[in-house]
């Protein structure tokens, strides 16, 4: 019966060490992604051209609804793509963007790992009890 209750407290206190140490690593890789010194996991690759290709084509769904002149409004369509195209890109550039999608999925990811490793120290601490 000793040896029993000596291998479930050695299993609680095993359960509370690993959670801590998830958590501990966690934060320490969470603390050098947000300070810059490492790069967070690239999960959000985006292409410039298919960007383009998108906002190119919303433009012209929307100027082709507007208007019924098709003849004159082709040229005029084409130009105001490219000038809106090319503003946007100077506004939002794409590695912005990717960084941006990248940290919020990090964050999520360590967010549940978080979680997951505080219900592995709550079962130590329930066996320790």
């Amino acid at each position: 019966m000793e040896v029993n209750k000596q291998i479930t407290i050695g299993l609680g206190w095993l359960l509370v060490l690993a959670g801590v140490l998830i958590i501990g690593s966690v934060l320490l890789s969470t603390t050098q992604i947000f300070t810059a010194k490492v790069e967070p996991p690239s999960i959000f690759k985006l292409k410039q051209e298919d960007l383009e290709k998108e906002i190119s084509l919303e433009i012209k769904e929307d100027i082709l609804e507007e208007n019924s002149d098709l003849e004159d409004m082709e040229n005029m369509q084409e130009t105001l793509a490219e000038i809106f195209k090319e503003q946007l890109v100077q506004m939002l550039p794409i590695a912005a963007i990717e960084k941006v999608f990248n940290l919020i999925s990090w964050s999520v990811f360590a967010s549940l790992l978080i979680f997951g490793a505080m219900q592995i120290s709550k079962i130590g601490i329930m066996i320790l009890k």
